[in-house]
């Protein structure tokens, strides 16, 4: 349902730390214009944990009403509360989101059985669900037979896969058809050779017509330029992730005058060194 490269998109704030609602609608348009295959709106790189409810639907809202039904739009609607998930995910539904991406529940830390009901919950609202695997941000590892047995259900239709662990996808398509996103920009390639359809991308939010390039020549067999391009921007990923997403990419985007880097507590602002290192990876690709 969908592929290519989605980006996740960060929320732009005032100096006061609004929401600021005309860069949103600015980012939109441009991602249109760039060939961005979807975006999306509130997730980890969106800062969706930090937002009030009232806020995350009124971005929700902003974005349907600027993209036009011109791409998909995503909505992340998980948390680790099942109950409040579920009622999330009705709402994006109800605005008229073309998909929801929830993560393993953190925290609270269930065993799998528990993770699987938790989707499953979810997955009974009806609007296609795309499970979010990060480890490293949950603390939970899902066994692939696990992850199999989700998207084997009738409204999960793909994984973001941010394990950091190349062969999991490998392992769950060598059993099931489903469609795996790499959740990590500087694995894109790597996943991808094992049957990953895309990636829901942080390094688009500033080159999104380029990491599209490389998608797309990969799932065209132009395998030497995919890598080519894989490559050439391993310095710029590497830069974005010295520190916590979204402080990298945020920075960056100020560096370009996209948005202001400003972030909520307990997100800061990054260190000289970071910044530095940053602002010299974007000056290497001519991006400044």
């Amino acid at each position: 349902m969908f592929s290519g490269t989605i980006v996740a998109l960060v929320t732009p704030f005032t100096k006061d730390l609004e929401v600021d609602y005309d860069t949103v609608k600015k980012l939109v348009d441009w991602h249109l214009l760039e060939g961005t295959d979807g975006l999306v709106v509130c997730g980890s790189t969106g800062e969706g944990i930090t937002l009030s409810h009232q806020e995350r639907y009124e971005i929700l809202k902003v974005v349907l009403e600027t993209s036009k039904g011109k791409f998909p739009i995503i909505m992340n609607t998980g948390c680790s509360n099942t109950r409040a998930s579920i009622e999330n995910t009705k709402l994006a539904l109800d605005l008229g989101a073309d998909g929801c991406l929830a993560v393993v529940p953190y925290y609270n830390r269930p065993s799998d059985k528990g993770c699987f009901q938790h989707f499953y919950e979810i997955s009974r609202v009806g609007l296609p669900l795309i499970v979010y695997h990060h480890p490293g941000r949950t603390g939970i590892k899902l066994s692939t037979s696990t992850l199999r047995e989700l998207v084997a259900l009738p409204n999960i239709i793909g994984i973001k896969e941010a394990s950091g662990e190349t062969h999991v996808t490998q392992d769950v398509l060598a059993k099931c058809k489903t469609t795996i996103f790499s959740g990590d920009d500087s694995l894109t390639y790597s996943l991808m050779q094992k049957g990953a359809q895309g990636v829901i991308s942080v390094v688009g939010n500033i080159i999104p017509k380029t990491w599209s390039k490389l998608v797309n020549s990969y799932l065209n067999e132009e395998y030497d330029e995919a890598f080519r391009i894989q490559t050439l921007h391993k310095k710029l990923n590497e830069a974005l992730n010295i520190e916590i997403n979204p402080q990298g990419i945020k920075y960056a985007m100020s560096l370009l005058k996209m948005c202001n880097p400003y972030m909520r507590l307990p997100l800061v602002m990054p260190s000289d060194e970071t910044k530095s290192v940053i602002k010299r990876s974007l000056e290497l690709l001519s991006l400044i």
